[in-house]
């Protein structure tokens, strides 16, 4: 595929000095006719990713280090990678995640044809390579008619990056990515769905860790409502999140010492936690 679209990988990461080298490794087993460039852009990080990726770029010039130091969050990082990257199609990625073998061929065929947003197979995995769940579809639960769609299970063509001005800075804790594509989808761009792109996305190793994660979600879920909710976005069930977040709580205490329950009743407490602070920081009901 050499005179085929160029395809670059981003990856921004904090901290991701552990969990690194298993994307890189992933992402360099890809075609390297097809995947081109993998840059990873370093948001600060305090550990020792830099190294990771100097030593990685040393062994492989498709990979490059660049230094995302605008401000502290993912955004900035996917913004300030994707506008050093040089390719036609551009897939984010997570430093804690594992492309499949064959990711990039399935996304670079869907490009051939056409499509300027390509969505994949999500594999949730726990660290200990047990396969938790697979979401191989597109869903439009939240907003119908309009996909749900994470930077991290995407790629997009450059030109529609540089026609939306990037993803949005406001949302500096998380769903900048599902935001960058609801505006896509709002400006005319369809939403194709490759399947047989697949990455591992590891889950949050303790309760705790899954219910800060889960927290950060609930809050920017309730960004982009206040954000869209004049272009159509629809209100949750009113009250549904105190509601949940209390049989949630009752789950955690009945689940005992089984992990996986502690875990889903942590990740319910999170979510709704989130959406009640959200709703009350951007003065709006989404519960």
């Amino acid at each position: 595929m050499s005179a085929g679209p160029r395809l670059s990988a981003v990856i921004p990461c904090f901290n991701g000095e552990r969990t690194l080298p298993r994307q890189l490794d992933a992402l360099l087993a890809q075609d390297p006719d097809v995947l081109r460039e993998i840059v990873v852009a370093d948001n600060m990080s305090t550990d020792g990713t830099k190294a990771v990726i100097e030593a990685y770029a040393d062994r492989d010039d498709r990979v490059r280090y660049v230094f995302a130091g605008r401000g502290q969050g993912p955004v900035f990082a996917q913004n300030d990678g994707v506008r050093a990257s040089t390719g036609d199609y551009v897939m984010l990625c997570g430093a804690d995640d594992e492309v499949q073998p064959g990711w990039a061929a399935a996304f670079a065929a869907k490009f051939r044809e056409g499509a300027d947003i390509v969505a994949c197979t999500i594999v949730r995995t726990a660290e200990s390579g047990e396969v938790l769940e697979e979401i191989s579809a597109l869903s439009d639960a939240a907003w119908p008619g309009r996909f749900t769609v994470g930077g991290g299970q995407a790629g997009f063509a450059r030109s529609v990056f540089d026609a939306l001005g990037g993803l949005d800075e406001t949302f500096a804790g998380a769903a900048e990515d599902v935001d960058f594509f609801y505006r896509a989808q709002l400006a005319g761009h369809r939403v194709v769905f490759a399947p047989e792109a697949r990455f591992s996305y590891y889950s949050r190793p303790t309760g705790r860790e899954i219910m800060h994660q889960r927290m950060g979600w609930g809050l920017s879920r309730t960004q982009l409502y206040a954000k869209f909710r004049s272009q159509g976005m629809p209100r949750r069930s009113r009250f549904l999140a105190p509601i949940v977040l209390a049989a949630n709580t009752v789950k955690l205490i009945l689940a005992g010492r089984d992990e996986s329950r502690r875990n889903a009743a942590y990740a319910g407490i999170g979510t709704n936690l989130g959406l009640i602070r959200g709703s009350v920081r951007y003065r709006c009901w989404y519960l």
